[in-house]
């Protein structure tokens, strides 16, 4: 499989499979970031008994974003004047308030330019056609969804009807307010609290009866 197909939420998952299998994981949490939450999903899907708990934050619509006429050429077109379509904030590079060092908005860039036209065309495709939302209730495990409220890139909207279509028992979420596609670089340190607090609750087992 090369060009565009290489770089499907099938394929990625596919690859994390390997990767878990390859490094023995078991019983972890996976964190997936837009179309990295819905590889994620894919993959909690595909094999729950590897995960602990899953965390999606501001992932691609699970339902698909539609693909419009012309798709192609505006994505490429956007890559050439270097407007990643999920770059983060630059705003919040070295924000006292949380945000990622400015530093590493260098590094992120760097990586971004280096994303080749077959990457962003296969993984747009990809978005415009998962279908995983109708399969959500089949998630065992807990499911934390993290979301800023500023989203520009996937919307609030659909991030919370993805929430509305995870088991009630044992679904969490909270939106960051104020904050766009990216809690995790734009709100860095509120991001961090709200993880830690929900890895440490899912990592408790209760106590056996005396």
């Amino acid at each position: 499989m090369g060009g565009e197909d290489a770089y499907t939420i099938e394929s990625f998952a596919a690859d994390l499979a390997v990767a878990v299998m390859a490094l023995d994981l078991q019983r972890f949490t996976l964190v997936g970031h837009s179309l990295g939450g819905a590889t994620a999903t894919l993959f909690a899907l595909d094999h729950p008994d590897k995960l602990k708990a899953l965390v999606l934050l501001d992932p691609v619509p699970l339902d698909g974003i539609p693909l419009e006429q012309g798709w192609r050429e505006q994505v490429l077109a956007r890559a050439r004047a270097g407007a990643h379509p999920l770059a983060p904030d630059p705003k919040a590079a070295g924000d006292p308030a949380g945000g990622a060092p400015a530093e590493f908005f260098r590094a992120l860039q760097a990586d971004m330019a280096r994303v080749s036209p077959e990457r962003l065309l296969g993984g747009r495709r990809s978005m415009g056609e998962v279908r995983l939302q109708h399969r959500l209730k089949e998630l065992p495990m807990p499911v934390l969804v993290l979301a800023g409220d500023q989203d520009a890139t996937v919307g609030i909207e659909p991030i919370l009807l993805d929430f509305l279509a995870l088991p009630a028992g044992s679904r969490s979420l909270h939106v960051f307010h104020g904050v766009g596609h990216s809690p995790n670089v734009d709100a860095t340190a509120g991001f961090v609290d709200v993880l830690t607090a929900f890895v440490t609750g899912t990592a408790r087992t209760p106590r056996s009866p005396l």
